[in-house]
């Protein structure tokens, strides 16, 4: 079973992402579930380039608000924000919504999970 999240990278993320080689989801300020996607889709696989393997069963691929808008354009998703859990409370899922909701910034994530 895959996931799949978009999400606004930290600076130091972006530039040095192997720093977050085992906790792949501390990258992103925020991040979204993207909820038509399960994988990688193939059309997006020219636009993003090669991907980081940030643990034994994820991938991240870096990119600009300006490929987002292209990878959008070839495949559609809506988006739901992660609220990502603590030692009391369990990770949620927001409402989805468009993908044109996404905040605008310079540098996303886009990651392919692996779950079990």
């Amino acid at each position: 079973m895959y996931a799949m999240y978009i999400g606004i990278l930290f600076d130091e993320a972006k530039d040095n992402p192997a720093d977050y080689y085992d906790r792949p989801f501390d990258a992103f300020k925020k991040y979204y579930e993207l909820t038509s996607l399960y994988r990688t889709p193939d059309e997006w696989y020219p636009l993003l380039g090669e991907p980081r393997q940030m643990d034994w069963g994820s991938w991240l691929y870096i990119c600009s608000y300006e490929t987002v808008q292209q990878l959008f354009k070839v495949k559609k998703s809506g988006i739901a924000p992660v609220f990502p859990g603590t030692k009391d409370v369990c990770t949620r899922i927001g409402a989805t919504r468009s993908w044109s909701t996404l905040p605008r910034a310079d540098w996303y994530g886009v990651m392919e999970v692996e779950m079990y």
